[in-house]
């Protein structure tokens, strides 16, 4: 109880003495955002992250990087809450607004489109899943280089995409790839490395080879 009774008072002395709109508040109500999606609050997180970007629109306008760094933080939590087209429609607001701001090969917009990607693939547009995929891919390549993490990742995610829409020959071999990038750059035993072999031992699982699957788990 005192330490939820802590949480709400972190965020409600700022608003008392400096009321909703101050920027102290309004880090406050982030903080505590934060805190609730780790504790598994989800319908305060979400209450919060709406009242954030509502008033960093209304403080900073709606293309300042706090307020687009409060609507990606809104399109995750509508995830967790399981309104994954909610998530899809903010995040390519996001998406927009950094084509407005930045130039195609920024990180900015490579991690938004592959966020993208992701909710889509979520609710079940492996078209579109793809395309941001490979679209990703490709300028996470060229800007990071392709021995990067952040390629690996994007790479992950599009092995899996490829999976679901039956083009099993290639998922495979770009969830190896990804998994010796991981291997190369992180190590064998590190926590990104152990994501990539789990993600090639479902594919190998979704294929039938069990003894791979197995394999691969075993070595986790």
């Amino acid at each position: 109880m005192k330490h939820w009774l802590w949480q709400n008072r972190a965020w409600s002395y700022p608003k008392k003495f400096f009321g909703i709109k101050h920027p102290d508040t309004v880090s406050a109500m982030d903080l505590l955002l934060d805190i609730y999606k780790k504790a598994g609050n989800t319908e305060g997180a979400l209450e919060l992250a709406e009242e954030v970007l509502k008033l960093r629109k209304e403080m900073l306008g709606e293309k300042n990087p706090k307020t687009i760094e409060s609507m990606s933080q809104l399109a995750k939590v509508y995830v967790l809450a399981g309104r994954e087209k909610h998530a899809l429609s903010v995040e390519a607001q996001v998406l927009e607004i950094k084509k407005d701001l930045y130039e195609e090969m920024h990180p900015e917009i490579i991690e938004s489109m592959s966020n993208l990607s992701i909710f889509h693939y979520e609710t079940g547009d492996l078209s579109k899943a793809l395309d941001l995929g490979e679209q990703s891919l490709s300028l996470s390549k060229e800007y990071f280089g392709e021995n990067s993490p952040q390629t690996s990742s994007v790479m992950d995610n599009l092995s899996t995409y490829y999976l679901q829409s039956g083009n099993h020959d290639k998922a495979l071999r770009i969830a190896e790839e990804a998994l010796q990038l991981k291997k190369d750059y992180h190590g064998e035993n590190a926590p990104e490395t152990i994501d990539s072999m789990m993600n090639l031992a479902r594919a190998y699982n979704e294929l039938g080879d069990y003894e791979k699957s197995v394999e691969l788990a075993r070595g986790v």
